[in-house]
């Protein structure tokens, strides 16, 4: 039954993609490029979002009115390979990437699945339950360590 869901959201990812490209607009950190996000959890309904973010700011992809969560993402501007920083915070309570973290940083990952619970300053290996995952379509050049010419800041 998730596969059928996952199916639907990939192809409204994609009719989202489209149409968010169409609207993109020159900024002072050069064009903006569109986001889409969803919050696929593991007892409950899809969230999902589409956003225009731009390059070294912090992008909020999902508020915290979106079923209790908050979600973020950085893109660092440059032409040689930096990390992409997500960060998701649960409003009903303390969640973390496998990581441990609030947030993660990325490189070519689209799927970030999250759990209940941080590990802190544990000193044992704790088992935490799944939540759900976190699932990003953004364009290709974010992940390459060279962006196309067109998307570079203009002098």
């Amino acid at each position: 039954m998730v596969m059928p869901a996952l199916l639907l959201l990939c192809l409204l990812f994609g009719a989202f993609f489209h149409a968010a490209d169409a609207f993109s607009a020159e900024i002072p950190g050069g064009m903006p490029f569109p986001v889409q996000t969803a919050i696929v959890q593991e007892n409950g309904d899809p969230i999902i979002g589409a956003v225009l973010c731009a390059f070294d700011t912090d992008c909020t992809l999902l508020a915290e009115d979106a079923q209790g969560f908050r979600l973020s993402l950085k893109v660092p501007y440059g032409r040689h390979c930096f990390p992409k920083r997500l960060s998701l915070r649960c409003v009903s309570g303390d969640c973390s990437f496998l990581n441990g973290s609030s947030s993660v940083e990325f490189g070519e990952e689209r799927e970030f699945p999250f759990f209940e619970g941080s590990f802190g300053r544990e000193l044992v290996y704790r088992q935490r339950t799944k939540l759900g995952s976190v699932l990003l379509i953004a364009p290709d050049f974010i992940n390459r360590c060279r962006m196309p010419s067109s998307m570079l800041r203009r002098s």
